[in-house]
């Protein structure tokens, strides 16, 4: 083989490596993941987080609730979301989880993995802007809240 014929031979092989490698890339980093803010709920009874996971169920189904997120996290411009749409967006990427081996109540959103450390931003506003609506409803959500904050101090 001559030496012309080697070098397009490794320029072609490179290439169709490098290919290879940027849309294995784009997959992943379009994948759909969770991220989200996590809360300890030891020594709570299960009956008593599935209500709570309820009440942020519904708290965050609230329009009221949803814009002030929206307002709040900048979300139209840190997901490219039209502002138009922003609220349905929102409504669809919340999610709410209990990891038992953590046991933990996570509140967050599903987006994609390129979108990370904005969905991270934004599950903080989520939490914050549902817990206090959740805390009033929920006395008992309030007490172990409270105790969660000062023991975090």
């Amino acid at each position: 083989m001559s030496s012309k014929k080697l070098a397009i031979l490794t320029i072609f092989t490179l290439l169709i490596l490098g290919l290879g490698a940027l849309a294995f890339y784009t997959k992943k980093m379009n994948a759909v993941g969770f991220r989200g803010i996590g809360f300890s709920v030891k020594n709570v009874e299960e009956g008593v987080v599935k209500e709570w996971m309820g009440s942020f169920e519904a708290v965050l189904q609230r329009d009221e609730i949803l814009k002030k997120i929206v307002d709040n996290s900048d979300y139209v411009a840190k997901l490219s979301v039209p502002e138009s749409e922003a609220l349905a967006h929102l409504r669809s990427a919340i999610d709410v989880n209990y990891s038992k081996s953590r046991d933990t109540i996570q509140l967050g959103l599903r987006g994609k993995r390129k979108n990370n450390a904005a969905l991270d931003e934004i599950s903080r506003v989520v939490f914050n802007e549902s817990a206090g609506y959740v805390a009033a409803e929920k006395p008992a959500f309030k007490k172990h809240y409270h105790e969660i904050s000062q023991a975090g101090q």
